[in-house]
């Protein structure tokens, strides 16, 4: 089959990173994939798979009819069996894409979205796949009238390449999160929460990842006079060494449809604080040891308690699933989908 898949960018990202893995394992799987974006520093991630570079991240009428006439086209000339979108603006692109090459198209939810008109294209696909349960109760709403027409499939990850191995404490203990910087990811209770505990003890806090609230948080450190050990690294493509390296991951998310840094680092055994939310207790259970999301006397008190000497914990690196089943699960969408168009 020759798939397009239509994705906002190809910055940095959870729903980036799983665009580059699975058009990797239907490749794989003997698949034509083909790539639409605005393009970003995880195109080169591409490899051999063909790049289309439009402004389908764009929340405009105009240029969204420009990219479904330009994709229309390179539907018929591609022979493109399939759309498949993942996010809103890029469903509404495959929606009418659809429409006028008249092929078949689907949508991933990968979040907790906003219920408003933007998922009302939704209701047009011929497919949606929501990364978790939890996303897939959120959206029922806007899916499919016929909900046999809606599966989930959740995140899948290559194996690991490096796995953390435990070490002699350190006299600092060094914190690791991994994400974009922004009001959802809930960075701030962290911060806030490790300002709190200042210089009672020895601490280091890694960011990876950029966004709109690093301004705000780095402001946020400077207030409570730590910003000297919290550490903004930007955007990085060796997340699995820092993985190795770090001594808790923390995902303080006020939501997540189903993280994939959180899932990175519980696959490479990597000790993890995380926030008490739906789709995180959907694949690890639901653990005394996560933090109520969004209260950052919560987190001050588990920091505290792992500054002090508790062990933090480690959670079960089997449930994670695998690039190759994720793959196998949409590859079947695709499949009863063109059986049936």
């Amino acid at each position: 089959m020759k798939i397009l898949q239509l994705v906002p960018e190809l910055d940095e990202g959870g729903v980036e990173q799983h665009v580059v893995w699975l058009v990797g394992e239907l490749a794989k799987r003997g698949h034509e994939p083909l790539v639409a974006s605005a393009g970003g520093r995880m195109v080169e991630c591409l490899g051999d798979v063909p790049h289309i570079a439009l402004p389908v991240d764009k929340k405009n009428l105009f240029t969204g009819l420009s990219c479904v006439s330009a994709l229309s086209r390179l539907v018929r000339r591609e022979r493109i069996d399939i759309l498949h979108a993942h996010s809103r603006v890029p469903a509404f692109i495959a929606w009418f894409t659809a429409r006028l090459a008249r092929v078949p198209w689907i949508m991933t939810a990968h979040a907790l979205y906003s219920l408003n008109a933007g998922l009302l294209s939704l209701r047009h696909a011929d497919a949606v796949i929501s990364v978790s349960d939890a996303v897939l109760r959120h959206i029922q709403d806007y899916a499919p009238a016929d909900m046999s027409r809606c599966v989930v499939i959740r995140n899948g990850l290559p194996p690991a390449r490096i796995l953390w191995q435990r070490r002699e404490r350190r006299e600092a203990l060094r914190f690791l999160f991994v994400g974009r910087l922004t009001r959802i990811k809930g960075l701030q209770f962290v911060v806030e929460a490790l300002g709190k505990i200042g210089n009672a003890h020895a601490w280091e806090l890694d960011i990876l990842g950029s966004g709109p609230w690093h301004e705000r948080l780095s402001a946020l450190a400077e207030e409570f006079g730590i910003a000297d050990r919290v550490h903004f690294h930007g955007y990085r493509a060796d997340v699995a060494e820092w993985l190795a390296e770090c001594d808790c991951f923390v995902c303080p998310s006020l939501s997540e449809g189903m993280g994939l840094a959180l899932m990175q680092a519980v696959q490479a055994g990597v000790p993890c604080l995380a926030s008490d939310i739906e789709g995180v207790r959907e694949f690890l259970g639901a653990a005394p040891s996560l933090v109520p999301p969004g209260d950052a006397g919560a987190w001050e008190k588990r920091l505290r308690a792992l500054l002090a000497g508790q062990a933090p914990p480690v959670f079960d690196r089997a449930a994670i699933p695998t690039t190759a089943d994720m793959a196998r699960g949409v590859e079947r969408v695709y499949e009863n989908i063109i059986g049936v168009a």
